[in-house]
């Protein structure tokens, strides 16, 4: 079954919103100990998490770019809870 990654602002927005399909399969085994094909649940990802992000940015490619995208998520909110849906 294909997942894919999904955000939501603090406080919890039920629903989340979709934030991209490749960005999933770099967060996952950090995130939920697996390679991002399976539904995980809701995790937060703060400042912390910065540096790394923008490393995968560099690379220029849809997962940089959906890199970029959480980075100015976090950015805009201070955290932000990403999921893996199916």
């Amino acid at each position: 079954m294909s997942t894919n990654l999904y955000w939501r602002p603090l406080p919890k927005n039920p629903d989340g919103e979709f934030l991209g399909y490749q960005l999933k399969f770099i967060l996952a085994p950090c995130l939920w100990d697996h390679d991002g094909s399976l539904s995980a649940e809701w995790t937060t990802v703060g400042p912390d998490a910065l540096d790394f992000l923008r490393g995968v940015a560099a690379c220029g490619d849809k997962r940089g770019e959906e890199a970029q995208r959480l980075i100015d998520l976090i950015e805009k909110y201070g955290a932000v809870e990403i999921a893996l849906m199916g």
